[in-house]
């Protein structure tokens, strides 16, 4: 493929993502409603179904203003607009900016790693699989970053999908979930042990999807390790930025599984090759 060419298509896959994004953005916000609130607090509020309120045109929060086409490109109507809504002036969160980035950036990684030369039936299924997984990995890093709950809402439907194509690839065998359930074995540990201050319970079941895709204790190993170092990074930035977080704060691992997931899976990244390349530079 000519190199112009591959451009575009890299780009189509990046702005696919940052489509993927926008829409995923708004299903978080509506699904706090739904795993934040009580079923009685909803009726009581008058809140409509979450089917019903995804299903509506995008609107500002703020003036409850159905939003025009000017508004609805990913990316580039927040920079036109300059994060700001064009009828009441108030600012968007820059969180919307950068899940379409950070989305974006996702599904051309997807494709970087899946794409072998040819849109063949066999990269269009992958993807659209992989389109789905990944836009519930997403909506769990959004979600537990913020309120530091992964929702099964999400979780559940996202392992049952990754159970049912790895049935169809031929790749899910016994082997394949007894491994599963010995790898999240120590995360369930810390939960149970630390009575959930060290770990949230759904940690485990994240851990246990995730490893259904791990193949190699190399790449077992460099999901651990990643994650923790993942998590360590964030701890100290907040730390540094703000005063009111310490050692004792509360963190959510959620996000952190999922970026080491998506690291090794797009970069093929192996923490013992590169340990012992490091180690042999002063050998």
């Amino acid at each position: 493929m000519e190199n112009s060419i591959i451009y575009l298509v890299y780009f189509f896959f990046f702005y696919f993502g940052a489509i993927m994004g926008s829409f995923l953005n708004v299903i978080v916000f509506e699904l706090e409603e739904n795993v934040l609130k009580t079923k009685d607090e909803r009726e009581k509020k008058g809140i409509k179904s979450f089917w019903k309120r995804i299903n509506r045109r995008s609107h500002c929060v703020t003036c409850n203003q159905t939003l025009g086409v000017l508004d609805l490109f990913p990316i580039f109507s927040y920079i036109f607009t300059l994060g700001k809504c064009r009828h009441c002036k108030v600012k968007f969160s820059p969180r919307y900016l950068f899940v379409e980035i950070f989305s974006g950036l996702v599904f051309l990684g997807i494709f970087y790693k899946i794409f072998l030369g040819n849109f063949d039936i066999n990269f269009l299924s992958n993807f659209i699989f992989l389109t789905f997984l990944f836009s519930g990995l997403i909506l769990i890093f959004l979600f537990d970053l913020k309120h530091k709950i992964i929702p099964n809402l999400v979780l559940y439907p996202t392992l049952f999908l990754s159970f049912l194509y790895l049935y169809i690839q031929n790749m899910l065998s016994w082997e394949t979930i007894f491994h599963s359930i010995i790898i999240s074995l120590p995360f369930w540990g810390i939960w149970f042990i630390s009575k959930g201050r060290a770990m949230g319970f759904a940690d485990w079941k994240l851990v246990f999807l995730l490893s259904l895709f791990l193949k190699s204790f190399e790449e077992i190993y460099s999901f651990g390790i990643l994650s923790f170092w993942y998590g360590a990074i964030y701890a100290l930035i907040l730390m540094w930025i703000s005063k009111k977080y310490s050692l004792n704060s509360e963190v959510p691992f959620g996000p952190f599984l999922i970026l080491s997931f998506w690291t090794i899976f797009i970069f093929n990244i192996n923490i013992l090759e590169l340990t012992s390349k490091f180690m042999n530079l002063f050998s």
